[in-house]
């Protein structure tokens, strides 16, 4: 059936497709005689070298590569926090304040604006462990205290062209509404 045909079908009508060759979920709503396509937008962040100091991963969006990632050191924590549901900083003897990553784990995403960075950046929600974690630039695990630094790893225990990848993620992200992010 050709697309002009499946739209006249759609009157108010909403309805899932999954795509063969995405992880996506996609539907589409009728609106004023217009056809709008949503989409669940997913992050996949694979670590692949977790150091003493440091942690580098890769970062895909819907199961493309994007680029690098750097974060503090994983370090195992307790499942649950008792503190940062209230909105606590986490007093769990097992994290070291800036100097450990998020758990592995699914968190929704929103872009939210950072007082600190001045700017619009993606917001990591309900973390185990930790409050306003972002996805931001920077180059060291010194400038991370927890978030996820985007770039490429050039160099060891660094990653370069932050500021750009960055700047292309959001305006990626910016776009969606949808978002979740997976650490694996």
């Amino acid at each position: 059936m050709p697309d002009s045909e499946k739209k006249r079908h759609l009157s108010g009508v909403f309805f899932a497709l999954i795509s063969a060759n995405q992880t996506s979920i996609l539907w589409y709503s009728y609106s004023s005689d217009v056809i709008k396509k949503h989409s669940k937008m997913k992050l996949l962040l694979k670590r692949k070298f977790k150091g003493e100091t440091y942690t580098i991963g890769d970062l895909y969006i819907d199961g493309v590569f994007f680029c690098n990632t750097l974060e503090d050191t994983v370090r195992l924590l307790p499942l649950l926090c008792p503190d940062t549901p209230q909105g606590i900083g986490c007093r769990c003897k097992e994290k070291v304040y800036a100097r450990t990553a998020i758990p592995c784990g699914t968190y929704k995403i929103t872009m939210a604006h950072s007082p600190r960075f001045k700017r619009v950046l993606p917001y990591l929600h309900d973390v185990p462990h930790f409050l306003g974690i972002l996805i931001h630039s920077g180059t060291t695990n010194a400038d991370s205290a927890g978030c996820i630094l985007v770039g490429k790893n050039t160099i060891k225990g660094k990653v370069t062209e932050s500021r750009a990848t960055s700047d292309r993620l959001n305006a990626i992200l910016s776009k969606e509404k949808d978002i979740t992010i997976e650490i694996v």
